[in-house]
Parts: structure tokens; sequence; C-alpha cells
């Protein structure tokens, strides 16, 4: 019994002390297994400071065997510090600062490894980091190193000593010391290219000036990257034009570029400009000034190419928008609307271009224009509709570049006496076949053969029929005496054909002398006197004839057609009343319209067709004082736009234009003008 008493005091004893032993362990692993199981509770104010500061943060590492019954548990101690690799710095050719930045868990220590390998090989002395979890910036100052070498380092930071579970290794980094001496003889080193950078432009002089162009110089610096340039021009240092941008040359040395359409004796700021994707470099101001005109036809020369050269850069289809090769022009700038002009437009820059390709080499400085009217001449066959019985022009492009539109018979005639007066400058046989073309059109197809009509006869406005000519069945002046114009024409160059022409001609032109020009009889109207007279009115040419009434607006272009009528009758027949009739109505049409009516409430087209038909009559008449008055005239209103009316990239905008913007309309018909004065004054007969 006592040995039995004995051995169950011995049990208690060994169950009592397993029990102590056991809640110690408890107390050891329970806040670990809490801290891992359920959420950290929040300690506040400076005890909770203390408890962090006290108690390093804790990882599992393994576990290891406990007694005979070889129970595996796990081994806690303090989690690997922080450690990030920075940049290095103030780096000569033997020496360097390296970076990094340490955050310390439990006490820890740091030192950096380097060397010319990513096997590094020599190390820093180690310094201690401290306790406290907080990130800081360290460095440290290698010396000692070797010139213009790759060197390798990194930051690593311990709180075991360098053992495996407490050590903490930085990213691998790098730099290269500078090079002090020449390399080895046998293998000089490649250097180290420079930086990109933005361009630097500098402008150079300006040379070849003349009285409407100059070329301006310049060089630059691309700095490594594609880079564009171009040049900003102007009659301030404000500028207001630029050249089309280039991409970068070899070297960007030597650069230029041409500025034409200049107006003389005017002072011009130009600089260069260059562009990459780091910046935009201006080149310094610099000016030149263009010469003086010698004479008055020099003066307009200049000016009509100065127009011209505006006209292409914004009106001209293939320069207004990208691969369009139509040789077609936009209606307006900025553009809007349809893509291409309409006929009525394009018929100005059409004869403009005829026209500038008529001035004298003597003041055009020898320029070639007639590649130029060939182009016109093509993009004049996009508003051919050869497939309509009769053929004719529309309004409007046809495929694949439109859609066509209705035909007008004024339309035709400005085509028709374009192509004619090619034809006579330069023996063009196809242009003068599309004139005969025009011409077939006009007549007899348009001709009112209604003699039930109010003022019966005339060729109508626009192909009656269809579209537009369902409703309108207007007969203008401008539909008829244009027309008449170029059948004398035709009668002149082909004799053969004659007695169409004449036929045709006579019966046009004398349903405007009977009808709307405003005198009671006159010696080319057999059928006078005229019904629809009006003594209170001036003696010029009516508008129209509509809706059983006549239309009285006195337009400047139904002046000129009919002025220049009288004249190729005069020319064709031989007979002076027709001269006398233009002499007449080209003094009456002189005093009765100002240079406020040619600038306020006539479109600059009908002043140019007035003063075209003036023109024409100058070379005819022998009347010197009515030849000055019509100088006078034209020259006054073409100086007036110029000077007034002229923006810096030479567009013109006038008082008579509908809207802001800048038309085609407007700027053919001053280069009609400008060009028409430059020519000999002998010639003016030649005038398309």
């Amino acid at each position: 019994m006592r040995i039995r008493a004995v051995a169950g005091v011995r049990r208690a004893t060994i169950w009592l002390i397993a029990v102590l032993v056991a809640a110690a362990c408890l107390a050891v692993l329970v806040p670990v297994t809490s801290a891992r199981s359920s959420p950290r509770p929040h300690v506040h104010g400076l005890h909770a400071h203390r408890q962090r500061s006290r108690s390093p943060r804790l990882c599992a590492h393994g576990s290891r065997s406990q007694g005979r019954r070889r129970q595996r548990k796990s081994l806690f101690s303090p989690c690997p510090p922080s450690a990030r690799t920075g940049a290095a710095s103030s780096v000569t050719t033997t020496s360097a600062i390296i970076a990094g930045r340490v955050k310390p868990n439990a006490s820890t220590s740091y030192f950096f490894s380097y060397g010319t390998t990513a096997r590094y090989g020599s190390r820093s002395a180690s310094r201690h980091a401290g306790r406290r979890p907080k990130v800081f910036a360290t460095s440290v100052t290698l010396a000692g190193l070797r010139p213009y070498t790759r060197y390798h380092f990194r930051i690593i930071a311990t709180n075991c000593g360098g053992c495996r579970t407490g050590t903490t290794y930085g990213a691998d980094h790098t730099f290269t010391t500078a090079a002090s001496a020449p390399p080895p003889l046998l293998l000089p080193p490649l250097p180290l290219p420079p930086p990109p950078a933005a361009p630097l432009a500098t402008t150079g002089p300006a040379t070849t000036i003349t009285q409407i162009s100059a070329t301006v110089t310049g060089t630059v610096a691309a700095n490594g990257l594609p880079t564009t340039w171009h040049f900003e021009y102007g009659p301030t240092s404000a500028y207001v034009s630029e050249t089309p941008p280039q991409s970068d040359a070899p070297g960007m040395t030597n650069l230029s570029a041409s500025l034409t359409g200049l107006a003389d004796a005017q002072t011009y700021h130009y600089r260069l400009v260059a562009t990459n994707s780091l910046g935009t470099s201006y080149g310094a101001d610099q000016t030149f000034t263009t010469q003086t005109p010698t004479s008055t036809q020099q003066e307009d020369a200049d000016h009509a190419i100065a127009t011209y050269a505006a006209m292409q850069q914004y009106f001209y289809a293939p320069n207004v928008y990208p691969d369009d090769t139509s040789s077609l022009y936009a209606e307006n700038y900025p553009q809007s609307g349809n893509r291409y002009s309409y006929l009525w437009p394009f018929s100005r820059a059409l004869v403009g271009s005829i026209a500038l390709a008529g001035i004298p080499p003597s003041v055009d400085g020898g320029l070639e224009y007639q590649a130029d009217v060939n182009d016109r001449l093509t993009g004049l066959s996009h508003y051919w509709d050869g497939a309509a019985n009769p053929p004719g022009y529309d309004s409007y492009v046809t495929a694949p570049f439109g859609g066509g539109g209705d035909k007008y018979d004024d339309d035709q005639a400005w085509v028709g006496l374009a192509l004619a007066q090619d034809y006579r400058l330069t023996q063009n046989a196809s242009a003068l076949s599309d004139a005969e073309n025009v011409f077939s059109f006009v007549y007899p197809g348009g001709w009112d053969d209604n003699s039930g009509e109010f003022d019966p006869g005339g060729t109508f406005w626009v192909q009656q029929g269809a579209g537009l000519g369902l409703t309108n069945h207007e007969r203008t002046t401008t539909s008829n005496a244009p027309n008449a114009e170029l059948g004398f024409r035709l009668e002149q160059l082909h004799p053969s054909d004659q007695a169409t022409y004449e036929t045709g001609s006579m019966m046009m032109y004398g349903w405007v002398n009977h009808y709307l020009y405003n005198v009671d009889s006159n010696p080319t109207d057999p059928n006078a006197p005229n019904p629809n007279y009006e003594p209170s009115k001036p003696a010029l040419v009516f508008d129209k004839v509509t809706e059983g009434r006549v239309g009285k607006t006195l337009w400047t272009y139904n002046q000129g057609a009919m002025i220049a009528a009288n004249v190729t009758a005069y020319q064709d027949t031989g007979e002076t009343d027709y001269l006398t009739n233009a002499e007449a109505l080209a003094n009456a049409s002189l005093d009765y319209f100002t240079e406020a009516d040619y600038l306020d409430t006539q479109p600059a087209a009908f002043v140019a067709i007035y003063f075209r038909g003036l023109l024409v009559l100058y070379a005819a008449t022998g009347e010197r004082t009515l030849q000055a008055k019509i100088l006078q005239a034209a020259q006054t209103y073409a100086d007036d736009a110029w000077n007034n009316y002229r923006n810096g990239q030479n567009l013109f905008h006038l008082p008579s234009s509908p809207d802001s913007s800048y038309r085609l309309l407007d700027q053919g018909a001053l280069l009609e003008l400008y060009a028409a004065l430059a020519w000999e004054p002998s010639d003016y007969d030649m005038l398309p």
C-alpha cells in the first residue's frame, strides 16, 4: 500500500509539473498566435509607442523537434530589416557617393558592397542603424576607384550578424567613373553621345532680294532628334506668314526658303523656327526691304504675281488637301462647304492665269506661267458634261470629283472667251475646239424662240427643262452679250463657219441692244425704238428680262460685256457704228460709277470684267481722253484694293464681299485686273 501511495504522489507531482510547463509555454505562444489569427488591438498614447519600440516584428523561421515524442514547434525571431539601393552621385574619376535606404527591425546594422562585377568584392564599413522601424536615408563615399570603369553596388542590412533569415540585400545598381586620360591606344573608347535636346535655330541673312521676292537663310542644330523647320515672315515682328515646314537635312546647314508674292519697297521681318519633340527654338528677328518698282506697269506685274502666289497657296486644291491631284480650287479660305469651287469662281482663276501668262517678260522677270494655264485647262475639264445633249460645262465638277450641276449660259461665255483668247495667244488647237463646243451649246439650244414672250428672244441664263431651269426663265445681259462676243471672235478665227457664228452673235447682240440698252435708238438697232427705254435712267445696259418685266439694276459687268461685244462686232464687220456705241457706253459708265461704287456695291469679279471690256476698247479707240479715263479708273481701283483691302498674306477682302471669308472669286478677279494692267496697251485686244 505504501508503495502504491508513493507512486500516486509521484504521478500527481509529474502531472502538476506538466501543467505548469504547459501554462508557461502557452504564455509565450498565445500573443503570437492571437496576432496572427485576430486583429491587433488598438493601443493609445505613450504606452503604445513604447510598446512598439520594445517589441520588434517577429517572423517564423522553420521548426525543431522536442522530446521523445518528436513534437515540431515553429521558431520565431525578428523579421529582417528593409533595404533599398539608391543612386550614385558626385561621380569623379576615382570616387563616388552611393546611397540607399534602411528600415531597421530590432537591432540592425548595414553596409554597402561594391565592385566591378555583380559579385562585388569590396564593402564599406558596417554601421549601426538602431532598432526603431523607421526608414532613413544613408550614403557612403567610395574612394580609390579606377577611372572610366563601371561599378556595381548594393546596400545590405542585417539584424542577426549576417544570418540568412535576418539579412536583406538591396537591388544591384551601377555607375561609371569619369575618364581621366585617353584610353589605351589599341582600343580607344567610344565617346558617350550627348543627351538629346531641343534644337537650336540661327537666322541667316536674306539674299536675292527683288521687288516681289527674297531668299532667306539660316542654320539649325537638331541635337540628336528628328527636327522640322520653317521661316516666319511679315511686315512686322508679329509675322503673319510662314513657309511650308521642312524635315531636317544632314547637318541642318545652309537652309534657305524663297519668299514670293511680296510687296515692293516694303520692309519685312523674318526668323527661322525649328521644332523637335523636346521643344521649339526661334532664331533672331532679321529684316530686309524689297526693291522699289520702276514703273506702274512693273508694279502691276509684281502685284499680279503676288496675288497669284496667294491664290495658289490658299485656294489651289493640291495645296489645300493632302494628296489632291485634281487641278481644282477650293471656293473660300478658310475652306468650308463644298470641297471644290463652282465654275464661276474657277473661271476667274482660269482667266487670271491666262492674263498672267501674257505679261511681257520685261516686267515679270522672265517667269513662265503657260504650264499653270495648262493645269487650269485640266481643272476645267472636270466641269465638262460630255454625256449631256448638247454637252456643256456644269456649274459644279462632275464625277468622280462631284455630282455636277445646272448649266448656266453666262458660265459658258466666260469659259468660252478664255479658251478663244488662249488659242489666240498660244495656238492651242484644243482650246479653240473647246470654245466652239461652248458656242454650240449656247446657240441655238439656249435661245428663246417663243415669239409670244415678253421681249421675245434672247438666250436663257440657265439651261431650261431641268433643275433650276424648270422655274427660272430669265434672259440676261451676261448670257447674251459675252456669248455674242465669243461668236464674233470665232467668226474671225474660223472664217469657213462665218455664217453659223455671225447669225448667233448678231441675234444675241441685237436682243440686248434693243431691249436692255437704255437708249431710245442707236444706229446699230434696226428695230428701234427701244420699248423699255426709261429717260430718267442713264444710258447704260439693264440687267435682265424676267417674269414679264425688265430688271433694271445697273451692274458694272453688264456694261463691260456689251462694250467688248461692240468692239468685236466692229472688228468683225468694220462698221464704225459699233465702235461708236462702245465709246458712248464707256463714257456713260465711267461718268456714272464711282470708286465707292466699285468697292462697296459692285463685286470684284463684276468690276474686273468691266475693266477688261474697257481695256479691249482702249486698244481700238482713238479717243485719247477716253483712254486716259479708262486707265485712271482701272488703276485707281487696283491700287485702292492693294493698299486698303489686302491682308498680310496678299488675300483680298473688299466691302462688297458677302461674308468674312476670303473668296477665290475675288482673288481671281484681282489677279485678272493686275495682270491685264501689266500688259502692253497695244495688246489689250488679246485679253481673255
